[in-house]
C-alpha cells in the first residue's frame, strides 16, 4: 500500500510539473548508445512486449505497477511543456520496476530498428492510409516528403546505419523496402505526425498500456 502511495505521489508531481513547466521544445529523450543502437525508452518498449512468453515475462503485479508509468509518459508525449528531466527521470523510473533479469534479457535481445519495424506489424501498425502511386509504390515529391502534405519519414535517433547500407532487414543499398516506408508512414500520421519521445512511435506505447492493462486484469 505505501509503495503504491508513493508511485501515485510521484506520478502527479511528474503531470503537475509537466503543466507548469516553461520547456519551449518537443521532449525527446534521445539517450542513444551510440553505433544506431535504440535510446533506452526504445528498448523498453520493444522489450516488454518481447517478454511476453518468456521466463521473464512481466507478471499481473508488475502490469499493475508499470501502467500507469507508461500512462504518465503517454501524457508527457502530448504536452508541449514536459521537461527533459521529468521524461529521464520516468523512464529510470519504468526500468526500475522491471526486475534485473528482465533488463538484461531486454539488453541481450539487442534490439534493432528492424525488431522495431517487426513489433509494428505485428500489433497491426504497418499499411495504413498508405499513399498511391504507381504500382503501389508511394510517389514522393523530391524533397522527401509524401504528396498531400504528408511529411516523409524521418529516421529515427540514432540516424541510418552507416555505410549506405540502407535500412536493416536485407535491403542492402537499395533504402528502405516499400513496406518499411508504410510501416513507417502509417506510424507516423497514427502517431500525430511521428516519432514520440525518444523515437517512439505513439502506437507502440498505446500497445504497451494496452498489454498491461490486460495482463494486470488477468
Amino acid at each position: 500500500m505505501k509503495k503504491n502511495f508513493i508511485t501515485i505521489f510521484i506520478l502527479l508531481a511528474f503531470t503537475l510539473s509537466a503543466c507548469g513547466s516553461t520547456a519551449t521544445n518537443t521532449p525527446d529523450s534521445q539517450r542513444t548508445q551510440g553505433n544506431g543502437q535504440l535510446p533506452a525508452v526504445t528498448k523498453l518498449v520493444i522489450g516488454t512486449l518481447k517478454l511476453e512468453g518468456t521466463e521473464n515475462a512481466v507478471t499481473p503485479e508488475q502490469a499493475g505497477e508499470l501502467l500507469p508509468l507508461w500512462q504518465v509518459y503517454l501524457s508527457l508525449l502530448n504536452s508541449d511543456t514536459a521537461a527533459q528531466q521529468e521524461i529521464d527521470i520516468l523512464v529510470d523510473q519504468i526500468s526500475s520496476t522491471m526486475t534485473p533479469e528482465q533488463n538484461k534479457a531486454i539488453e541481450d535481445f539487442q534490439l534493432s530498428q528492424e525488431d522495431m519495424l517487426s513489433i509494428m506489424q505485428e500489433q497491426g501498425i504497418s499499411m495504413g492510409n498508405r499513399p498511391p502511386g504507381e504500382n503501389g509504390n508511394p510517389p514522393a515529391n523530391g524533397n522527401g516528403d509524401f504528396p498531400g502534405g504528408g511529411q516523409g519519414f524521418s529516421p529515427p535517433p540514432g540516424g541510418m546505419p552507416p555505410g549506405g547500407e540502407g535500412m536493416p532487414g536485407g535491403n542492402g543499398g537499395q533504402g528502405p523496402s516499400e513496406e518499411q516506408i508504410a510501416t513507417m508512414q502509417a506510424a507516423r500520421e497514427a502517431g500525430g505526425g511521428g516519432f514520440g519521445m525518444g523515437g517512439v512511435p505513439t502506437p507502440l506505447i498505446q500497445a504497451v498500456i494496452e498489454y498491461l492493462q490486460k495482463k494486470a486484469a488477468s
